[in-house]
């Protein structure tokens, strides 16, 4: 379906093309050959296996298929699609898809930046610059409604906490175990978060929790 010359393009990039050869060819960027990539997940730890021989890539994987001197060049890893990143692109030559895919896999390409992006706001990892961004968006949308004023809190009583340690069970636990549990009251852990940061001490577990709940009330606030 390539010409000998065209496929040589691609494998001089480092990428790897397996199929029949005639009418439908598969491209593959191996992991760790420069260019783009996605985050790490799951599938990229699922090698692709051809023959005797297996890949693991940190790209989608690309098909290309001739039907007469239409070359298809398909990309389409939801069902039924398409989904984030898919796509399915016709050209007239060999050249056209030589050029598409170096710009899939090595340069700028919306279609790679459309997976990408879905991908990484649905991994299942954090980093600190997700937590930094939710936050800085948090305190956006709190200057936006509350500006400079100060924020009144509802009375809305004490309420029973149980500790951060018991909050997933891990392993069984005998009927009637004890759970200890203390009193919450959001005046009171904020002002004790005040004092934490005026004597510049680090946080701990439970100034923690007690921002969760700051948060947590900070909801129904920003609700009303």
């Amino acid at each position: 379906m390539l010409a000998k010359q065209n496929q040589n393009i691609l494998k001089a990039k480092g990428l790897v093309i397996y199929g029949n050869g005639e009418n439908k060819l598969n491209i593959l960027k191996p992991k760790g050959v420069p260019g783009n990539f996605l985050p790490e997940d799951k599938q990229s730890q699922i090698p692709i296996r051809w023959g005797n021989r297996e890949f693991f890539t940190d790209s989608p994987v690309i098909n290309v298929e001739k039907n007469e001197d239409i070359y298809s060049i398909i990309c389409w890893d939801w069902a039924p699609g398409p989904g984030p990143g898919d796509f399915r692109i016709e050209v007239n030559s060999e050249t056209e898809v030589v050029d598409f895919v170096i710009n899939f896999y090595f340069e700028e390409n919306v279609h790679f930046e459309a997976y990408k992006k879905d991908i990484t706001q649905n991994r299942n990892s954090i980093n600190v610059t997700d937590i930094k961004n939710i936050l800085e968006k948090l305190i956006q949308q709190l200057e936006n409604k509350f500006s400079k004023s100060e924020i009144n809190f509802s009375e809305r009583g004490t309420f029973h906490k149980i500790p951060i340690d018991k909050w997933k069970v891990n392993e069984l636990i005998e009927e009637k175990t004890h759970i200890e549990i203390e009193m919450g009251f959001i005046k009171l852990e904020v002002s004790m978060l005040r004092k934490k940061i005026d004597e510049n001490k680090e946080f701990d577990q439970k100034d923690l929790t007690y921002i969760a709940d700051l948060i947590n009330e900070l909801s129904f606030t920003m609700k009303k």
